[in-house]
């Protein structure tokens, strides 16, 4: 089993791991990384960090700002829906009932991923409604595809970060 592998067992976050993997096997320097057309990405373990910020659940809300419904927690801009006022509300719903309380980047200023943590770890269960597609941690990788950056499952593309590269020294 693959480190991502126990990652996503474990439902840990990246930096969890890496921080884990530094301090209880005595790690220090750089994790290899296997995936971006078959070539291998390093992350330097001792400097690794998250970048998210901690929020309220309970004050979270779906809000209208210049014309755009937006998920918002007080002066912070979180989620931009557009003309959907539906789809925030519904973001809102979602966010206060698995009470996450952390929105994490990858990539920012502009990030192309986002993701929400809860006390540091994966969201867990269900919510009535939804829609998911289930994958095998084991076989995903980051693969371009037509000149794209997409994560994907054999043929299944799970993401797509468009024309995206990413420093993967940081």
């Amino acid at each position: 089993m693959g480190f991502w592998d126990r990652t996503l067992l474990k439902n840990k976050t990246m930096g969890q791991s890496l921080a884990e993997a530094a301090s209880s096997q005595g790690l220090s320097g750089q994790f290899c990384l296997s995936g971006y057309n078959g070539k291998f990405a390093t992350v330097e373990a001792d400097k690794f960090t998250e970048d998210c910020i901690s929020f309220n659940p309970g004050s979270v809300q779906a809000k209208q700002v210049g014309g755009r419904w937006k998920v918002v927690h007080g002066s912070m801009l979180m989620l931009d829906f557009g003309s959907n006022r539906s789809h925030a509300q519904r973001a809102v719903q979602i966010i206060q009932h698995y009470k996450m309380d952390r929105q994490c980047f990858v990539g920012r200023p502009n990030a192309p991923m986002k993701y929400f943590t809860v006390k540091g770890s994966a969201p867990r269960g269900a919510i009535a409604g939804e829609d998911c597609i289930g994958f095998n941690p084991a076989k995903i990788q980051a693969k371009q595809v037509n000149g794209r950056w997409k994560v994907v499952e054999g043929s299944h593309w799970i993401m797509d970060f468009a024309y995206w590269a990413f420093d993967t020294t940081k």
